[in-house]
């Protein structure tokens, strides 16, 4: 295979270590294990000897057309997990010794960052003695390290588990949903560690269960400013999403391909390790520390100018104009090479490249609460040396210079350099007051925006309130479609400001909203119950909350402690409302799930009391009871005093009340 065949975006990856194989089950083809649709018919041929009413399924599997993934789906529904996923070992752990693992050798002569979703250990095996050590092997159910930090190590990780614990394989429907719809943590993770890489996938077909169920959810995963690959024979099947088809006429080319992809490899690592004995040659005979930092430091530089140089040859095609839309970018970077302008445009582009490097790094040591400083800081460099060179290619009032005017004020906003950030945001929003400048109105309202979420990070609510309400209007004007999204920095600066009515106007029209995530809405649902809340309007702030809780299932699957919050504040206002029976419910909802013992004392003390205050002296009492039970069992009375009178009395009063006869 010629160079020219591999894309430039593998070809970047492979120079900075940022390609990530994605490995599937075609790909352990030469270990003669079954495909999906034969392991399901193992599952039935096993199973049908014990259960006969599984007859009717083995017919149906023996079908040309018949899919593992619902056969799968009905021997769940049976209650055959456990059983199933036993039998995988026996199927799934063959001996290594007697089989050929040459291809997966190969895999770790492209890249040592390797997800797989096989259960099989020939990747492991395949690793050389050389790299045993440096790799480190992870599951999702088996990460000590923390997924984020898989992006600086050498690493396999078995998404879907490993076949010496087999129980915990992903294999079942209810599997995959647990791990890609619900696990919102590990997505965030793996979607970190695929922050500025280039993913191949190579070992699947469109038709794979594990590609199925992975892509469906691919958009929570793969993050914005990234190109991955599906090395397949099929059509572009998912081009939609962001990934590009290298398509290859039949499976038997893949290897081939690869031995492409590791030749150019090993001429990048050729090129480094000239490198390195060109400048060490330099300073043969120095052995001073001084020297040996010098030494190390001038190694580091040629190889960065190395990388650079190649780097260039592609970022043409690599990094857009982000002034205009994508099919016009080629269009006006080709404008400006005819114009004798390549090297500096070369220039700009890359520098701004490396910045959003920067800034993506940024994102999610932001996501993990670490410090971002030191990548907001690169991020930022590069992007003043974007500007710098911006003067050689751009007229003043240039719409590329908008974008870069206000990237740096949003690197600047983020450290807290305000004044910096200000005066960026200013200098876009100043280029929008000039005539010859296109889309007035569309652009001055992205800066207006800027500028009131500087005024937030402030803490200027009022002046940020101005600022969105004016970007807002000059949207409007744009004739751009305004997002409900959108509206939510104003209902936020309402809320803070006590204006609640006119928050609400704004939240109602947020909520409507069906395309952000679930829990985004729910706390769009949640802010809207509490603006209900400070007007004492407790019917619909139950209403809101109820949503909230609707989508935070639609989010988690199943109750967990973020639910807690949402319980507590509708029993309460139900209560508030006198609907003491719906109140109580709710509030036996956070004993349930609540394991702080002095919120569960609080929560048994609300029961409580909703009783008294319904007249239900008998189940009042009761529930004093058992508060007080509770407090006895986890501190003593020195510990809490208050808690032991506040007991005392109420039981005390409840008894009182049942001693004159009052109450149910």
């Amino acid at each position: 295979m010629n160079e020219h065949h591999i894309p430039e975006e593998i070809k970047e990856a492979i120079r900075h270590n940022s390609l990530i194989l994605f490995i599937g089950s075609g790909y352990s083809r030469n270990l003669l294990l079954p495909n999906w649709i034969e392991l399901a018919r193992k599952f039935i041929d096993a199973l049908v000897e014990k259960d006969p009413s599984l007859v009717s399924l083995k017919t149906e599997a023996n079908k040309p057309k018949a899919t593992a993934l619902k056969i799968l789906a009905v021997l769940s529904g049976k209650g055959y997990n456990d059983a199933c996923k036993l039998m995988l070992r026996e199927v799934i752990d063959v001996d290594l010794s007697r089989l050929d693992i040459r291809n997966q050798e190969k895999i770790w002569k492209l890249s040592s960052k390797v997800i797989t979703t096989n259960y099989d250990r020939a990747l492991e095996g395949a690793i050389s003695d050389e790299l045993k050590d440096d790799v480190d092997i992870f599951t999702a159910a088996r990460n000590a390290v923390g997924l984020a930090r898989l992006k600086n190590i050498s690493y396999l990780f078995k998404i879907h588990g490993d076949i010496t614990q087999p129980e915990g394989c992903v294999l079942f429907p209810e599997d995959y949903d647990k791990l890609y719809k619900y696990n919102h943590q590990y997505l965030g993770q793996l979607k970190g560690i695929c922050a500025n890489s280039t993913l191949l996938f190579i070992g699947y077909s469109v038709s794979d269960i594990e590609i199925e169920r992975i892509l469906k959810n691919v958009n929570t995963i793969f993050h914005h400013g990234t190109r991955h690959f599906f090395l397949s024979p099929s059509d572009n099947a998912f081009e939609s999403i962001g990934i590009k088809t290298i398509k290859i006429e039949n499976f038997d080319q893949l290897v081939p391909y690869l031995d492409g992809l590791i030749a150019y490899r090993e001429t990048i690592q050729n090129a480094l390790h000239r490198i390195v004995v060109r400048v060490s040659e330099d300073y043969a005979g120095k052995t001073g520390l001084i020297d040996l930092f010098a030494r190390d430091s001038a190694i580091d530089a040629a190889k960065e100018s190395f990388l650079e140089t190649e780097d260039k040859k592609a970022i043409l095609l690599l990094e857009p104009c982000d002034s205009v839309p994508a099919p016009e970018s080629q269009a006006r970077i080709a404008a400006t090479v005819d114009a004798g302008l390549e090297e500096p445009l070369k220039t700009f582009l890359l520098s701004k490249r490396k910045a959003k490097h920067y800034m993506n790094w940024a994102y999610f040591q932001q996501l993990e609460n670490k410090s971002s400083d030191t990548e907001l800081g690169l991020a930022q460099k590069y992007y003043e040396q974007a500007l710098k060179v911006s003067g050689d290619l751009f007229e003043e009032n240039d719409p590329e210079l908008f974008e870069l005017y206000n990237a740096i004020g949003n690197c600047s906003a983020q450290q807290e350099h305000f004044e910096e950030a200000d005066r960026y945001y200013r200098r876009a929003l100043g280029m929008t007051r000039e005539k010859k400048f296109p889309q007035e109105s569309s652009h001055a309202g992205i800066a207006y925006t800027n500028l009131g979420t500087l005024e937030e990070l402030k803490g200027n609510s009022l002046q940020a309130l101005e600022y969105f309400q004016k970007g807002l209007d000059l949207l409007k004007q744009s004739g751009d479609e305004i997002q409900p999204g959108q509206l939510r920095p104003i209902a936020t600066q309402l809320i803070k400001l006590g204006r609640y009515r006119e928050a609400i106007e704004f939240l109602d029209q947020i909520v409507l909203d069906k395309k952000g995530s679930d829990l985004h809405r729910a706390y769009d649902c949640q802010a809207l119950a509490l603006a209900h809340v400070r007007l004492k309007q407790y019917r619909e702030a139950i209403a809101a909350f109820k949503q909230a809780i609707d989508l935070f299932f639609a989010y988690y699957g199943e109750e967990n402690q973020n639910f807690l919050k949402f319980y507590n504040d509708i029993g309460y206002y139900y209560v508030r409302c006198r609907e003491y029976e719906q109140g109580i419910a709710y509030l036996k909802k956070v004993v349930a799930l609540e394991t702080n013992d002095e919120s569960i004392f609080i929560a048994m003390n609300n029961i409580g009391e909703a009783y008294f205050d319904s007249g239900n002296f008998p189940l009042a009492r009761k529930s004093f009871e058992e508060s007080f039970a509770f407090l006895q069992s986890c501190l003593k009375e020195a510990e809490y005093p208050a808690g032991y009178a506040y007991c005392r009395e109420k039981i005390k009063l409840t008894s009182e009340r049942l001693h004159l006869g009052t109450g149910n």
